[in-house]
């Protein structure tokens, strides 16, 4: 039997234990009567957002859904390395150009060099001339304490990077992100012992948020590799708790992955840090999987335990904030993101339009993102002409933005607002929609 004929029979099986008709069942999903009968009879498969709705409605706990979902693909370790740096005359090259009407155009290339990512940069296609991390004269291993001010610089280019990747592609934000990481991690070499750590942690942040932008880029394996990265500068660091939060960073690539045991257990291993923030975050996160996973209670106990360990969290400390700068309440929104996981896209709507106004006008990334959330929600909630005008204000600033995980959110709302195309709203959005998602900002 298939998987499609094992979906059909269960949801039969629940339908009838519940005893809803047919046309009961589709009154409350918002599918047809015809589309639930050829699902239930194995002639069609079902869509995630079905077996979502289905498995609220009938209060299967997850089971449907679990039916509907195809195996993920096996995650990779969370110990991932990099891969192996080709020889200089192989490697790719990251170039900028500089062009005068005065002056012959002149080449650089950056090259990272090294597991641990250190930078080389040459003039003219040569790499390696000169490196950051041997500024000090050949075969000269002495050191300098750093100038004071240095690495607090850093943190503020830093948070300044995070600001412009919340208005513009990571194609833009990523190259400035990996330079400063590579800059710090090779600098850590030549500062004292005792500034060392001060170096690496925010060579970690780097990489960190350097991890983030190549998830929003769509390079999963950049993105677990950089997240790697950060890891063990964390930890050469002494910084424990954010080595921790790299767990809950790989726990969102799994989330998108649609592996709910995957994010769970990720998350468990960030929340056993000794850093109330970062066990907040970690919870949020292991919410989020047990509301993919179909299980409500779960969900609600996470959260609860979340907000908890982000109210006793200490103040910023003038470092950057470790994950959402944008929220004013994270997990009053990821309570609405999971509301919708869990087949509740009304009380998951209620509740995301609130926080979506609190978000700040200048942080596009964060408003798209929950944004398309919520036009998702009211879609399967049957409010489609509330769907089509939450999204239309979104479609230019996706474009510009040009998020892999937005455009995964946005692929399912066009997919929803098919199934309603003979509504006028929808023929006019769905264009436009279709549109955006076959558009990158920066090619």
């Amino acid at each position: 039997m298939d998987a499609g004929q094992r979906f059909g029979d269960e949801l039969r099986r629940l339908r009838h234990a519940a005893d809803f008709s047919l046309s009961d069942l589709a009154g409350r999903v918002h599918y047809s009567k015809s589309h639930l009968s050829k699902v239930e009879n194995g002639d069609k498969a079902p869509s995630e957002a079905l077996a979502r709705q289905c498995d609220a409605v009938l209060q299967a706990g997850g089971s449907l859904l679990r039916l509907a979902r195809p195996r993920p693909a096996e995650p990779e370790p969370a110990s991932a390395q990099p891969r192996p740096v080709p020889a200089p005359a192989q490697r790719g090259a990251m170039h900028t150009r500089a062009e005068s009407a005065r002056m012959p155009v002149e080449r650089w290339t950056l090259t990272l060099t090294g597991a641990d990512g250190r930078l080389a940069v040459g003039p003219d296609g040569t790499p390696g001339e000169l490196e950051v991390n041997r500024w000090a004269l050949p075969g000269s291993h002495r050191v300098e304490p750093l100038p004071e001010g240095t690495v607090e610089t850093f943190g503020i280019m830093l948070g300044d990077l995070r600001q412009l990747g919340q208005c513009q592609p990571p194609a833009v934000v990523l190259p400035g992100v990996l330079v400063h990481a590579a800059t710090l991690r090779s600098l850590a070499d030549r500062v004292t012992p005792a500034e060392r750590p001060a170096v690496l942690v925010m060579a970690s942040r780097f990489a960190e948020y350097a991890g983030w932008c190549l998830q929003e880029a769509g390079d999963e394996h950049g993105a677990l590799t950089w997240t790697a990265r950060a890891a063990r500068l964390a930890l050469a660091a002494g910084d424990g708790p954010f080595a921790a939060y790299t767990d809950v960073r790989r726990a969102l690539v799994a989330l998108y992955r649609h592996d709910a045991a995957q994010t769970i257990a990720l998350a468990r291993r960030g929340a056993r840090a000794a850093d109330h923030r970062i066990r907040g975050l970690a919870e949020q996160r292991e919410a989020q999987g047990h509301a993919l996973g179909g299980d409500e209670d779960a969900c609600r106990r996470a959260l609860d335990l979340a907000a908890e360990h982000l109210s006793r969290a200490a103040a910023p400390d003038g470092t950057p904030v470790v994950g959402t700068s944008t929220l004013a309440d994270p997990v009053a929104m990821v309570r609405g993101w999971c509301l919708y996981d869990l087949g509740r896209p009304a009380a998951a709507a209620e509740t995301l339009e609130r926080e979506l106004g609190k978000v700040p006008p200048g942080a596009l990334r964060t408003r798209v993102r929950f944004g398309a959330r919520l036009s998702l929600a009211y879609a399967d909630a049957d409010e489609v002409e509330q769907a089509c005008a939450t999204a239309e204000p979104l479609l230019e600033p996706a474009v510009h933005v040009d998020s892999c995980t937005v455009r995964a959110d946005l692929d399912r709302l066009s997919r929803a607002l098919r199934r309603r195309h003979q509504q006028a709203a929808v023929r006019e959005l769905l264009p436009r929609l279709h549109a955006v998602l076959h558009t990158s900002s920066i090619s």
